[in-house]
């Protein structure tokens, strides 16, 4: 079983960053193998792929990099010990953000939310060097300062569509929301980015 392991702080180390390989086994194959083996390989193969990721929407979540990375390690406790069973009604990341979510709302509805400006958020080395390691494209890391302006109820769907590049399906069972306030809130949000980003003169 996997234990609860520190994030590493030094995220910026190219020697900590995650190796991108090519023909990667489905998530699904991964997990359903770890299942039937409970070979902790396969669950720090997921771990690699997504702790990044993870940790970026829980942070948007909760507004704390240590709270984001402490919530996104209890994800893939829970992950590891099959407690919350994966059915494959959605893909496996569906499901991995879906928990995450949950385990947020969970942590702000006892702890409260952190609040910080955009710019205490980016003055924190360890955020910068995060949103360095997934967003690689210059259009995706103006979409994500942008998104900081917006209302969190935005933000956290357009983050899911753009950055993500998840289904509007995905991000309703994600966020615990219906199709139609899904499309809603995405077309509200959309349209409260493209001003922000006119206002940044950037074309969108």
């Amino acid at each position: 079983m996997i234990t609860h392991m520190e994030y590493d702080n030094q995220i910026c180390d190219m020697n900590v960053l995650p190796i991108k390989t090519k023909n990667l086994v489905a998530d699904e194959e991964v997990y359903e193998h770890y299942l039937k083996s409970k070979d902790e390989a396969d669950i720090r193969s997921l771990l690699e792929r997504y702790r990044e990721s993870l940790t970026l929407f829980l942070f948007g979540l909760v507004n704390n990099l240590e709270d984001a990375e402490d919530i996104m390690m209890e994800t893939f406790a829970l992950v590891a010990l099959g407690k919350t069973p994966f059915l494959g009604i959605s893909s496996f990341k569906t499901w991995l953000f879906g928990i995450a979510r949950n385990k947020a709302k969970m942590f702000i509805r006892k702890y409260g939310k952190e609040v910080e400006t955009a710019s205490q958020r980016k003055d924190d080395i360890n955020v910068t060097c995060l949103e360095d390691g997934i967003l690689s494209k210059e259009r995706n890391k103006v979409i994500y300062e942008a998104l900081n302006s917006l209302r969190p109820d935005y933000a956290n769907v357009l983050y899911l569509y753009y950055i993500e590049n998840m289904k509007h399906e995905s991000i309703a069972k994600i966020l615990g929301k219906t199709k139609k306030q899904t499309y809603d809130i995405l077309y509200e949000g959309r349209n409260a980015l493209k001003h922000v980003l006119e206002g940044m003169d950037y074309e969108f």
